[in-house]
């Protein structure tokens, strides 16, 4: 009976002991780990102060979750203002922007810069490339350029700007004459 009694004790030390042990590497590697999601109103201000505009600017057009296979729940975003069209992809789970769209309305454009075009004078593509960063939030040093290159877009004289920040890629459309962001995208490789 004493011998029964022992391995009845020693098994559920055993057990015991794996349980803290399952426990404990649960916690090191962030099995179980709950984060708060982001509701649809939150996911909207989200979008809203990145874009920074106010609710009371903005006409939503597009206000959805969604969830694709093997992907994470998100949300999709979409509003305009009287100067631009945005679309958003915000991470459910803890309200990450993983895409950004902005995409300025077209409105008369003001030639003043430094480089002469054909139907006017042109910002420079330091210029823009400066212009695309400032949007970003980030300095040259901080990035990687895949283009900047002057180009005709639907009739106006456009810098064409993408750049690499760690795992996001950036592309940019400055209007060369006004210097305005005419489109912006941001796309995070998650």
């Amino acid at each position: 009976m004493k011998n029964m009694m022992m391995n009845y004790l020693e098994r559920t030390r055993r057990m015991i002991l794996r349980a803290v042990c399952v426990t404990a590497m649960i916690g090191m590697i962030g099995v179980g780990t709950a984060y708060a999601a982001v509701t649809l109103d939150g996911a909207k201000s989200v979008a809203l102060a990145d874009a920074g505009v106010s609710e009371s600017e903005a006409v939503f057009t597009e206000v959805k979750e969604k969830q694709e296979k093997k992907e994470a729940a998100k949300y999709e975003i979409e509003f305009y203002t009287d100067e631009a069209e945005y679309e958003y992809e915000i991470r459910k789970s803890d309200g990450a922007i993983l895409e950004v769209k902005v995409e300025m309305f077209k409105k008369e454009h003001a030639h003043y810069g430094s480089t002469s075009g054909t139907s006017g004078t042109y910002i420079s593509v330091d210029d823009a490339k400066e212009i695309a960063l400032k949007r970003a939030g980030l300095s040259e040093s901080e990035v990687r350029f895949k283009k900047a290159k002057l180009d005709k877009d639907d009739g106006i004289m456009v810098y064409e700007i993408e750049f690499y920040h760690g795992r996001s890629e950036y592309e940019c459309a400055v209007d060369a004459s006004t210097g305005k962001i005419v489109e912006y995208d941001v796309e995070i490789d998650d």
